[in-house]
């Protein structure tokens, strides 16, 4: 039969376990929160971390296709339909038709001209600089607030306008009018009512938040009764909370719905680079923290 002083012991690791699992598990919210706002911090809203993040989106069929859309639709436009024909189509491929057919005709044979272009190392290097002016316009939007939010890529459009000179459609483009190119991704509605308040808690809160997430940790290590085992849990949870995150973003399916049309899909391959940047990061970090949780319980000996 236990006695009460025996009791005590008990009852009094027993409050504490509980209180250091309350702990445990509030830190665990805090990493993943914190993992994501220093991610954002670093990466999102910082220009030049972003600006080489989104250099590879330069190679996604998407991005390529929004771009390229966007100049044929220029050179559709603006120049003329028979002088265009003449250049891209066969005799036989021009009798007959109106000069809305022969668009129809020429969007495709466009297109494909102008993504040689785009798929060419000058504009990779174009598109950098665009992304640089681009990102810092759109951080200062969401600094000033406002009814609509957008990334601006006309520059890279306008440049590909440009290389297009060198090309057999030179003529044209040397008759076009100097008509304002458009090329956004544009965000509006009350979406950005809630882009402006992750913005300020991305950028106001990060200090409070991992400052929250050590004293968690740091509690919860100090209320258990067995110290190191609780820090090896928290590591090993945390190494394992990392790659659940990373398995999620490698699924498409969960991470949003599917996007149609090319500023849609423009969009979506510019975040699924970002994307692929944080689940780089969430793999690596979840192997390490696994690696040594696993490697402190064998190298690691308990007290006596």
């Amino acid at each position: 039969m236990s006695t009460p002083s025996s009791a005590a012991p008990a009852v009094n690791h027993l409050v504490r376990t509980f209180v250091a699992a309350i702990f445990g598990i509030i830190a665990f919210v805090f990493i993943l929160a914190s993992i994501l706002v220093v991610w954002v911090n670093r990466t999102v809203l910082d220009t030049p971390t972003y600006v080489s993040t989104v250099a590879p989106a330069v190679a996604q069929a998407d991005a390529q296709d929004f771009v390229a859309s966007k100049a044929a639709e220029q050179l559709i436009s603006n120049a003329p339909t028979q002088d265009i024909a003449a250049i891209l189509l066969e005799p036989s491929q021009i009798a007959g038709k109106t000069d809305e057919q022969l668009k129809v005709a020429l969007e495709p044979v466009v297109k494909a001209s102008v993504l040689q272009v785009v798929g060419s190392p000058k504009f990779a290097e174009l598109w950098k600089e665009t992304h640089q002016a681009a990102h810092a316009d759109f951080i200062r939007q969401l600094k000033a607030g406002g009814s609509e939010l957008n990334l601006d890529l006309s520059p890279a459009v306008a440049g590909v306008m440009t290389q297009l000179k060198e090309t057999k459609l030179a003529p044209i483009v040397e008759k076009l009018s100097e008509k304002p190119i458009e090329a956004k991704l544009n965000l509006k509605g009350s979406t950005l009512d809630q882009v402006y308040v992750y913005y300020r808690v991305f950028t106001q809160a990060t200090l409070a938040l991992l400052l929250a997430t050590s004293v968690c940790i740091v509690l919860s290590v100090w209320i258990s009764v067995n110290h190191a085992k609780t820090l090896r849990r928290i590591v090993l949870g945390t190494g394992v909370l990392s790659l659940v995150l990373a398995i999620i973003l490698q699924a498409p399916q969960l991470v949003g719905p599917k996007l149609e049309g090319t500023e849609q899909k423009a969009a979506a391959a510019i975040a699924s680079v970002l994307l692929h940047n944080l689940q780089m990061a969430t793999l690596v970090l979840g192997l390490v923290c696994i690696v040594l949780a696993i490697a402190s319980k064998f190298l690691l000996k308990p007290r006596s």
